[in-house]
């Protein structure tokens, strides 16, 4: 619910043409061009997610429509190739940690929450691209459109996953989005 679009725009308008340049070589150039500004119904959320089988991973629109969800079709539908190393989303505490010093390097009060509105201002200061704004991108990219959860705010699971930025370009995109729509399909169900 908690998918913005409109927020990864308003953070790509604030790029300078180095950070997108470099942005490009991260594999995350698709989503400079994108035109997508909102999820239209959440209720489309809904009906897919009810049919969505989370043992198969396969929609059942109707009886006789079926999509089976791959890493394939997301790299297809989001650009993101599979291949490149499994990362796993780490534990609460390298969370915790990441976060911290997250809110350390922003100036952000550590009982005060990081919100995208922090990133984008830091991402407007830089000209020269440096991997602090690739990083606030990415970390807006992945809270907004590709692993939304029900935050509204920066979370320490994308400051861990994005904390050494040399490691992005080595990261299977395709199967962290899977593992997490796997993740999501069981969530929903079991709270049925």
């Amino acid at each position: 619910y908690k998918c913005a679009p409109n927020q990864v725009l308003v953070a790509e308008k604030s790029l300078s043409e180095a950070v997108k340049a470099k942005l490009r070589e991260y594999d995350f150039g698709i989503f400079l061009d994108q035109k997508l500004r909102s999820i239209e119904n959440t209720k489309l959320l809904m009906f897919l997610m009810d049919r969505l089988d989370p043992k198969t991973l396969t929609l059942h629109i109707t009886d006789n429509k079926h999509l089976k969800i791959t890493r394939h079709s997301i790299e297809c539908v989001l650009g993101l190739p599979d291949r490149g190393t499994n990362i796993v989303v780490p534990s609460k505490d390298i969370q915790k940690k990441a976060l911290c010093k997250l809110k350390m390097k922003l100036g952000v009060d550590q009982s005060e929450d990081v919100k995208v509105q922090d990133l984008i201002a830091q991402i407007a200061k830089d000209e020269e691209g440096d991997e602090f704004t690739i990083r606030c991108f990415v970390m807006i990219l992945l809270n907004k459109l590709l692993l939304p959860g029900t935050c509204d705010y920066i979370t320490g699971k994308e400051a861990a996953l994005t904390e050494d930025i040399t490691k992005l370009c080595l990261v299977n995109w395709a199967k962290l989005i899977f593992d997490d729509i796997v993740n999501a399909s069981k969530s929903w169900h079991s709270k049925k």
